[in-house]
């Protein structure tokens, strides 16, 4: 396995490397290649949605953050998580805790 060294953060790199761990646990045992792309498929949402979850828990940010989450709170969690704040703000929408809007105020794209 490969991740990608042009990502400079150590939060891209740790998500990137969580991607690969989601695949490599749903392809069968003799798939030697697992694709990291940027390409949106089936399999990049759910490498994705696997690596926000495990990164990112979503019953530990809600504790982290309680249940008005501001600006504030969503750039400790991601201090506090290892990850970037769109994986905080994606957690949180995902699970009804801000609107779909919010994907926008943060710069992340549905």
């Amino acid at each position: 396995m490969c991740i990608s060294w042009r990502i400079r953060s150590p939060a891209g790199r740790r998500f990137s490397l969580a991607r690969l761990v989601a695949d490599h646990r749903v392809s069968p045992s003799k798939e030697w290649l697992l694709p990291a792309t940027k390409v949106v498929t089936a399999r990049q949402q759910f490498q994705r949605a696997f690596a926000q979850e495990f990164l990112c828990p979503y019953d530990k940010l809600q504790e982290v953050i309680g249940s008005s989450p501001g600006v504030d709170d969503i750039e400790y969690a991601a201090e506090r998580f290892e990850v970037s704040t769109w994986v905080v703000v994606c957690a949180l929408v995902n699970n009804g805790a801000l609107p779909q809007e919010a994907l926008a105020d943060w710069g992340v794209w549905a």
